[in-house]
């Protein structure tokens, strides 16, 4: 990921970082994904490419694209797993012969595995514990795209194969999982691996993770946000956030950035490609219900992010970046605060028996806080000078609160403030996306500190700008705002109440069902109307849509 417009000497590209030696369990590496050229097109060595060899299977064995997937072979396995089936089926590619209507596109092929039940049939709705699944392509001379343009040839002319499998250790294993899938495919059919084309082994997917005990995975995601403010405070961009809050707290939460040495992990900005990037994930399984201890637990994951069309690293540049993903992993378990002994194995993790591994972990993270705290101070002076008919506002009120109990529920804030439900849970967002405040989902929601260092900023600031303010003049603002809510329904009364209906909890499903209207549409209210509205705290700006094309001005 760039960084935004800063000098290369800016001294926030280098931080003066101490370092501890650490030793813990090794992340387990999970996904590896990886392509390779076979050079058996040009080669006089070679009678039939393997693309031409699976199209002649494709002739043999398919009567019609509609029987498609067909079974093509099956891999025996000693440890105890289910024997695995090869299933076999085409895609059009992107490239073929000729031109405008005459053009023809060549074929891709796909080898998956699939494991074989007790009965004998193919279970095509598992995925095997050892997943492996091949995509075959020619790359020949002569060959177009649907635009004309000559397909590429990097690496030359032969047969381009990519691999997806789990559980890869080294991108070396790919070359191995895909000769097995082949050989299994193709009866006289020699795998070589002297045709493979040095320069052409690259990599995209790369993952390492440890799985840990839940109960940590409120401290776990509450870490990975305030690495994301970091990376923002020293002005690296990153992607768009992406959390998910389940039914009892988090049920995911990941960002993506290739600014990780702006928080000190060693080689984090020299080890990955151009436009390359690092996703750190936090998550649980995808039906925790459905599983047994541990596999319901979460993960911490660390991956690669390559784009399309990018550079992809060789597979001798794949170990370097390992180390990083697996140092980014055991770093933020430290600053969470999770102990060695919260690391938990499972079916193909040793967890906490895993081989030890060092790193060097950066011991900077409180000053680096305290900084970022620092940063947010004019974000609350900003929020808690918003008034309302020269009083303070909400939002003061809120932060008040929230000093003085260090987290409130919804209704608590909604019965103290005199405010609506709905303009709280605005005013709560607000916060939040400002890194002001969290919201921890549960029975109830419950807004509180991001940290508690900001309530004691907080504090300060409130006492800086009110320090008159009484527990009596809030309590005055609270039903000053229960009658100016009471005034405006009574103003507004009308036949249908479900437009004005308050929320009976803090389910907050109800924003994604919100009724947009146009203002030609409305004949209550015109664009005069709105400013008083927004000041009142009555009307979000998340809630207001302007045609962006209408206006030079506005776009």
């Amino acid at each position: 990921m760039s960084v935004d417009n800063t000098r290369p000497d800016d001294p926030r590209h280098s931080l003066n970082t101490e370092y501890a030696e650490l030793t813990w369990p090794a992340p387990v590496e999970h996904g590896g994904g990886g392509q390779f050229l076979l050079d058996d097109v040009a080669n006089s060595a070679v009678d039939t490419s393997l693309y031409d060899r699976l199209r002649e299977l494709w002739y043999d064995v398919v009567d019609s694209p509609e029987d498609e997937p067909v079974h093509v072979g099956t891999i025996s396995q000693d440890d105890g797993q289910d024997d695995l089936a090869v299933l076999f089926r085409s895609s059009k590619w992107r490239a073929g012969e000729g031109t405008g209507d005459a053009y023809k596109p060549f074929f891709k092929y796909h080898l998956t595995l699939r494991p074989i039940g007790p009965t004998g049939e193919i279970e095509h709705g598992r995925t095997p514990l050892r997943a492996c699944s091949l995509t075959i392509m020619p790359y020949l001379k002569g060959l177009v795209q649907p635009d004309g343009e000559p397909l590429p040839l990097q690496y030359g002319p032969g047969t381009m194969i990519h691999v997806n499998s789990t559980w890869v250790a080294e991108h070396g294993q790919l070359v191995d999982r895909a000769a097995d899938v082949i050989d299994a495919t193709l009866d006289d059919y020699r795998f070589d691996r002297e045709l493979i084309v040095e320069d052409s082994q690259r990599g995209w997917k790369v993952e390492d993770h440890h799985r840990f005990d839940e109960r940590y995975i409120e401290d776990v995601v509450e870490t990975l946000r305030r690495s994301e403010d970091l990376i923002a405070l020293e002005n690296g961009e990153l992607s768009a956030l992406d959390g998910e809050r389940g039914k009892h707290g988090w049920s995911e939460y990941k960002f993506s950035t290739s600014r990780f040495d702006l928080l000190g992990v060693k080689d984090a900005a020299d080890v990955l490609p151009p436009k390359a990037e690092i996703l750190l994930k936090c998550y649980l399984p995808d039906h925790p219900e459905r599983l047994e201890y541990p596999m319901d637990q979460p993960k911490l994951e660390a991956a690669l992010i390559t784009k399309q069309g990018e550079r992809k690293p060789h597979f001798d540049e794949i170990p370097a970046i390992h180390h990083v993903l697996k140092s980014v992993v055991l770093s933020h378990f430290i600053w969470a605060g999770v102990p060695k002994d919260a690391i938990l194995a499972d079916d193909m993790s040793l967890g906490p028996d895993a081989e030890p591994y060092e790193w060097e972990h950066p011991q900077n993270r409180r000053e680096q806080l305290q900084q970022w705290y620092k940063s947010k101070i004019p974000d609350l002076y900003a929020e808690a000078t918003r008034t309302y008919r020269d009083r303070a506002g909400l939002t003061y009120d809120i932060l008040q609160i929230l000093v003085e109990t260090a987290g409130a529920t919804y209704k608590e804030l909604v019965e103290r403030t005199g405010a609506r439900y709905s303009t709280v849970q605005r005013q709560a967002r607000r916060l939040e996306d400002l890194g002001l405040c969290e919201r921890l989902s549960g029975q109830q929601t419950l807004l509180t500190w991001s940290a508690p260092t900001m309530g004691e900023h907080a504090a300060d600031v409130l006492e800086d700008v009110n320090s008159g303010d009484t527990p009596a003049d809030r309590r005055k603002r609270a039903d000053e705002r229960r009658d100016e809510l009471e005034e405006w329904h009574d103003a507004h009364e009308t036949d249908d109440e479900e437009g004005i209906e308050e929320p009976e909890n803090g389910n907050e499903s109800h924003r994604e069902q919100r009724r947009f209207a146009g203002l030609d549409e409305l004949n209550r209210i015109s664009v005069e109307h709105l400013p008083p509205l927004v000041d009142a705290d009555r009307l979000g700006l998340d809630e207001i849509r302007i045609h962006v094309d209408a206006d030079p001005a506005i776009s």
